[in-house]
């Protein structure tokens, strides 16, 4: 453990969450959780539609006899507790969702168990506001506090199992918990959090196709969301999960701790800001290598497509290792198959439009895939565990010219070229329409914009 740890780093984090109001946000920050509100709602109603999701759904939809928030995109009421699931685990089920540095999907256990639990109380838009803040900011603050070793990573990680933390916090939020609520909200959470499982969800190849759990945030939503039902009714829990050396940050797996970046700033500074709102329907990781191919378009440099003989990938090792496969076998495996991906930019298929069942079985795309092989580049993995994505791609013609480009971290989406607002509206609204059409989704983003001035949520959600 580093760093010099408060004695009693829950009760900061807990004082934090109890304490938050709209009031003390700013407006770029309030600017920004409007962007990644929508972005996470959009994700959560377009994952409705993958299969795995549906199975989620149906199963999960069952719980509880209450009917007080809705499943997004389906019309269905359900239970808190079942909303916060699906619609959290639909959240993740394209990868099309919010990430922070190389390690989590922040929005998709902040914004379904707010938009839950916010349905249940007729949360106004500003209390909904704060919610969504402090759950991505301690989903955050824990996970960079706790962030395991190079080594340790090898073994074990699961970013799900602190995110956790983050939605009970959001969800506290909503509930009104005082600050000794709150540290059992967050003790219970820490103790319903799923197991750190990236390693064993088939990232390897011996072990593909993908598991459709993933990450498992439907399980961290429902777990933090429960943790904070219970407190509010007397629940006892750890008053102290995340200090000391038996803490959370050991609990989740971990190797080490920084206890300064947990509570370093908080409630002064807002580590949400350097959240980034996804451009293409893939992992994060694969981004870097797509942004290669589109700054070759961009520049007409991109050698025609009937001229490309083969397509070498140099990356680092999490990439070159564990996402090779051309030919995946369902969408989900598809978002960690780079071959596959960057053969779907190349036939300007970009997944920035998401990715497609048909896609998965046609020769055009496949054989592209066929063509592409990703090598590892050990120079880069020190760049990886320093929080970058770097990859260099190198096209080789039948010409016999070799056009080369190297991106040493995904650039779409980052301030030299953002992802514009005009960006984020086709983005959601291609995930929308199908579910809601053009006059409710209309109604849904106009209504998140202005979110601060919507007295409750549910008046803006279509059914």
């Amino acid at each position: 453990m580093t760093g010099s740890m408060s004695p009693d780093a829950t009760g900061e984090i807990a004082r934090f969450v109890s304490e938050a109001r709209f009031e003390d946000l700013a407006s770029a920050t309030v600017e920004q959780l409007k962007r990644l509100i929508l972005d996470g709602v959009a994700n959560a109603v377009g994952g409705l539609s993958t299969a795995a999701s549906r199975i989620q759904g149906s199963v999960v939809s069952g719980l509880g006899s209450e009917r007080a928030a809705r499943v997004l995109g389906s019309g269905e009421h359900v239970s808190v507790l079942a909303a916060s699931y699906v619609n959290a685990a639909c959240a993740n089920a394209l990868d099309f969702d919010d990430t922070y540095k190389t390690f989590l999907h922040p929005g998709a256990t902040a914004v379904p168990p707010s938009f839950a639990v916010a349905e249940k109380v007729s949360a106004h838009g500003r209390d909904v506001l704060a919610a969504v803040a402090v759950g991505y900011e301690v989903a955050i603050r824990v996970a960079e506090a706790a962030f395991p070793s190079p080594e340790r990573l090898r073994q074990v990680w699961g970013f799900a199992t602190w995110q956790t933390l983050g939605s009970a916090a959001a969800a506290a939020s909503l509930l009104g918990l005082d600050t000794e609520t709150t540290r059992h909200a967050l003790g219970a959470a820490a103790f319903n959090a799923p197991v750190p499982s990236v390693r064993k969800i088939g990232l390897e190849p011996e072990d593909r196709p993908l598991s459709w759990t993933k990450n498992n945030y439907g399980w961290a939503a429902m777990g933090g969301v429960l943790g904070a039902l219970l407190a509010r009714d007397g629940f006892r829990s750890s008053r102290t999960v995340l200090d000391g050396d038996h803490g959370f940050w050991t609990m989740a797996g971990s190797d080490r701790f920084d206890a300064e970046l947990l509570t370093a700033g908080l409630g002064e500074e807002f580590r949400l800001g350097a959240t980034r709102i996804k451009p293409y329907a893939s992992c994060r990781w694969t981004h870097s290598a797509l942004d290669c191919v589109r700054q070759l378009r961009r520049s007409g440099e991109l050698p025609p497509l009937a001229d490309i003989e083969r397509v070498e990938v140099h990356t680092f090792r999490e990439l070159a290792s564990n996402f090779t496969n051309p030919a995946p076998e369902d969408i989900v495996d598809a978002q960690f198959s780079l071959p596959y991906l960057l053969a779907l930019e190349l036939v300007e298929r970009s997944p920035g439009r998401g990715l497609k069942e048909s896609d998965l079985t046609d020769p055009a795309v496949l054989g592209v895939a066929a063509r592409i092989a990703v090598h590892h580049d050990e120079e880069m993995d020190a760049s990886f565990h320093h929080g970058q994505m770097p990859s260099r791609v190198v096209f080789r013609t039948r010409s016999g010219k070799v056009v080369e480009v190297a991106v040493a971290d995904p650039v779409w989406g980052a301030p030299e070229d953002p992802f514009t607002d005009d960006d984020l509206m086709v983005k959601c609204t291609a995930l929308l329409e199908p579910a809601w059409g053009r006059a409710a989704t209309r109604k849904l983003i106009e209504g998140i914009l202005d979110l601060d001035r919507v007295t409750d949520l549910a008046t803006i959600l279509p059914e």
